[in-house]
């Protein structure tokens, strides 16, 4: 065989494998369910109403109504079908494409074939039925009802509300007697109908799903995804975003921070920056690309509220001659905004945006670009009650309703401002902004600037929103030790990424995401997929990090891929005793479970939980829960509540301080609102700083606690509690005067362990104090290495440092700059009890005479005998002066 012929059966031999690995793949994800952190701002305008549509609000309560009605449509529309139609023609048809609509969505339904085949005959029918009786204007008591057929349209439009459009094509060629549905054939309306053998079928929908007149109309009917993408494609401009090559000739022509005069600035051409909505802006005409701060600050776009505006001189009026409700501009010589009315109802509005999130399109996310500028103009009720008077606002709602509406309007979005539409708007308006303060006062301007810009980034990240639940250590505590807030092999999280003694292992990330690549549950499930989530993560997990992390997106959303893959497959190859490159020493072993439960070493608990339940299935994520409490070196007989903990698990020191640090119970519980000892005013606070009151004295000394030594001195016994339930079960029996205190092994392993549990605790708050009641209890007993050395030969303490002074010093700067309420003290009772029995005369008397006349066998026995001779004496003497 020639060489030429060898390469041409190679290549025709690959052009088969491309064409059959192209029939073979799935149908990409269409229909979403909406993540709770998108819906929690407005949760109802998420979900249906009236009709369910789908498998996602399937049987819902509240619902169940319209499925006889959905019978009766299926009913009526056999009836116009063509000759030798049946509901069993049509079950076929459903058969056949059972496979397909399942890979639409992206959460898998629970419903059986049988049951999911009738929810798509339904569902299909209900939506042919339903704009066939609009188009008709046939009675029906679902749309002779105004407030029914409002609801019934809206409900159609939810993403979450979906079947694939190809179903309903499906069900209409069925029904007319087309056969092979080619795009033509779909150009006549149902049988019976007369008079629009022109229209296809997304014009019988577009007709009657808005009172509007379509600005476009899809090219093709095989691209329409569902309703609400057809409404979308069919209703918002599709345009591609200014380049951010030419957008930057807006920042070399004037800097923000040496302002020039409106009349000054050299603006480019906007027919220029506006591409046709066709085709991406050609990079022919684009000027030379900006380093990547100039892009930076051309792109992010920050304009203060309406209100502000109109004192810099900006004239906000409505636009009449929009070609539609996102047709905002600004007139940069003049300074008047022009706003259309917003006509788009409000659910219509979020789902569309959150439709928007979910497509890969390089063009413009107009939508959520509008989201983002209305947002920014909206913050108060003036600046509602300014857009009301303007026109743009129809008075339907209560103002603060509005405020709400617009502040929630972008939760969950993210904002790629290489995509937003009105980067370009935004430049303008700051530059005829930045004209009026360097009029009118730049300190006025910087701070309301600055004032904006972080309210922005609080609403985009849910910052202030949402409790931080990764810290940073602060300086008080980690001053004494710092290394052991400081991991020495990996880092998780965002903290001590990219630190340089810890890049080795970065590598290694990249084989544990391999692995975990290979244990897939489902072929579908691809790197792509995975980054998506990972993405769609980004805003809630950078929330969580009390100092806001300065990696950029595409950085902080492979971190968390790789970070969270790592940990999976940690966990997964050490429960299965798989060879592991890292574990193949003790050290290591031992290094990467502490470095697993440092405060500042943690990514958010839901992304690791998110990440398994997408690689192995949410019904093992339980028995994933164990496995992690074994492998932090908790105590996994605890993980039954774990499981059944009220809290949300926040991160792996979280769920290793629950699994090791008991609820505190009731009855030593504090108040439920503490106070500082009754003050209400500020000259009382500073009384008491300066000038303490007796009553405070006195609280004060009721928490303190003599040393063990002493406490021996005074009669309390120390024993080794051998029944404790953990280490925090320390009681005292006042009756008998003995301590029991559990098994405690003095380590250096420890120290880092006990530090960022002490931490954690205290970002609790007032909540819970059971680990620095324990170290409070603990510092005060062991103050010197005598009290130490009691307590070990008590063997209540296995000493593996240096000495008992060491020992000493452990205890000592174990709970450096921990507050606390004593009111919440957890060994409340305890402390009372020790004070009463250590200050008690009768107690001290005897403990004095136990230590010194019987602390051992020969002064025992010498007051035995002293006593036996001094009443012989006695008795001598008193026979003496008394004889018989």
């Amino acid at each position: 065989m020639s060489v030429v012929s060898l390469e041409a059966s190679v290549e025709e031999r690959l052009s088969n494998l491309r064409v059959e690995a192209q029939q073979r793949r799935p149908p990409p994800v269409t229909i979403f369910r909406v993540p709770p952190f998108v819906r929690k701002g407005n949760p109802a305008a998420y979900e249906p109403r009236m009709v369910s549509i789908g498998p996602y609000y399937h049987g819902a309560d509240g619902l169940r109504a319209m499925e006889d009605h959905k019978w009766c449509y299926l009913r009526d529309l056999l009836s116009r079908g063509a000759s030798g139609v049946s509901s069993s023609s049509l079950i076929q048809e459903m058969r056949s494409l059972e496979v397909q609509v399942r890979s639409c969505y992206n959460e898998q339904s629970l419903l059986d074939s049988d049951n999911f085949i009738q929810m798509l005959l339904l569902d299909g029918c209900f939506i042919l039925e339903f704009f066939f009786k609009r188009h008709t204007k046939e009675p029906d008591a679902l749309c002779d009802v105004p407030w029914g057929l409002t609801i019934l349209t809206s409900d159609l439009l939810l993403l979450g509300n979906q079947i694939p459009f190809f179903v309903v094509k499906k069900l209409h060629d069925a029904l007319t007697g087309v056969q092979g549905g080619s795009r033509e054939s779909l150009h006549s309306l149902f049988l019976g109908v007369q008079g629009h053998a022109t229209e296809s079928l997304p014009n019988l929908f577009l007709e009657h799903i808005s009172g509007k007149e379509p600005i476009a109309r899809p090219a093709a009917i095989d691209e329409i995804q569902h309703l609400l993408h057809l409404y979308y494609i069919s209703f918002v401009p599709r345009r591609w975003p200014p380049s951010l090559d030419r957008l930057a000739l807006l920042d070399s022509s004037a800097s923000l921070d040496r302002p020039a005069s409106p009349a000054s600035l050299k603006y480019p051409d906007r027919s220029a920056l506006l591409a046709s909505p066709d085709k991406p802006p050609s990079p022919a005409t684009a000027a030379p690309s900006p380093g990547p701060s100039a892009v930076r600050n051309a792109a992010v776009g920050v304009i203060p509220p309406a209100t502000e505006l109109c004192k810099a001189g900006v004239t906000i009026v409505r636009r009449s001659s929009a070609r539609d409700m996102f047709d905002i501009s600004f007139d940069g010589d003049r300074g008047i905004m022009e706003i259309p009315t917003i006509d788009m109802k409000g659910p219509l509005l979020v789902n569309l945006i959150t439709f928007e999130q979910s497509q890969r399109s390089k063009e413009a996310r107009v939508v959520s670009g509008y989201a983002s500028l209305m947002g920014m103009l909206v913050h108060t009720s003036q600046d509602v009650e300014l857009l009301y008077r303007r026109g743009i606002l129809t008075k339907a709602d209560d103002e603060e309703e509005v405020i709400q509406f617009f502040t929630h309007l972008e939760d969950g979005g993210t904002t790629n401002y290489d995509r937003q539409f009105f980067a370009v708007l935004y430049e303008d308006v700051r530059r005829y902004y930045c004209s009026w303060q360097h009029r009118n006062g730049p300190l006025e301007y910087s701070m309301s600037s600055r004032l904006h810009s972080v309210h922005r980034q609080y609403a985009r990240s849910g910052r202030g929103q949402q409790q931080f639940t990764i810290f940073r250590v602060p300086s008080c505590f980690r001053k004494r030790n710092p290394t052991t807030y400081e991991p020495t092999m990996i880092s998780i999280g965002p903290y001590f990424h990219g630190t340089a003694g810890l890049r080795a292992v970065e590598d290694l990330k990249w084989e544990y995401l391999y692995g975990l690549m290979c244990r897939k549950h489902s072929p579908e499930v691809n790197m792509s997929a995975l980054i998506e989530e990972m993405r769609s993560l980004e805003p809630r997990a950078r929330a969580c990090y009390s100092e806001h992390p300065a990696l950029g997106s595409d950085d902080f959303v492979r971190m968390l891929l790789l970070d969270s893959s790592f940990i999976l497959e940690h966990c997964n190859k050490i429960s299965t005793a798989e060879p592991e490159t890292l574990c193949n020493s003790g050290w290591a072993n031992f290094t990467i479970r502490t470095d697993l439960i440092l405060l500042e070493n943690q990514i958010p608990f839901f992304v690791l939980e998110r990440l398994f339940n997408i690689i192995f299935g949410a019904e093992k994520f339980e028995q994933f829960i164990e496995v992690l409490i074994w492998r932090l070196g908790g105590k996994v007989e605890q993980r039954h509540r774990v499981l059944s903990e009220s809290t949300e698990i926040k991160h792996l020191l979280h769920l290793y301080y629950i699994s090791m640090v008991p609820t505190p119970s009731r009855e030593e519980g504090a108040t439920q609102n503490p106070t500082v000892y009754g003050m209400t005013c500020i000259s009382e606070l500073l009384h008491s700083c300066y000038m303490p009151p007796q009553n405070q004295q006195e609280q004060m000394t009721k928490w303190i606690l003599p040393r063990a030594t002493e406490m021996s001195e005074a009669g309390v016994t120390f024993k080794l509690r051998t029944t404790a339930r953990d280490m925090f079960d320390v009681t005292f029996d006042r009756t008998k005067g003995i301590m029991e205190i559990p098994e405690f092994t003095l380590h250096e392993s420890r120290l880092p362990r006990l530090t960022n549990l002490l931490a954690f605790e205290q970002t609790l708050g007032y909540k819970t104090c059971v680990l620095v009641s324990y170290v409070n209890l603990m510092r005060q007993m062991l103050c010197t290495g005598k009290d130490v050395e009691l307590l070990r030969k008590r063997r209540i303490f296995v000493n593996a440092l240096a000495d008992d002074e060491e020992a000493a010093r452990f205890f000592g700067h174990l709970g450096d700059g921990a507050s606390m309420d004593f009111e919440r003290l957890t060994y409340k009772v305890l402390y009372t009890d020790l004070q009463r029995y250590c200050e008690s005369w009768r107690h001290k008397s005897r403990a004095l005479l136990m230590r010194d006349y019987f602390g051992n066998p020969w002064t025992a026995i010498s007051v035995v005998v002293a006593a036996i001779l001094l009443t012989l004496t006695a008795v001598q003497t008193y026979f003496t002066v008394f004889p018989r």
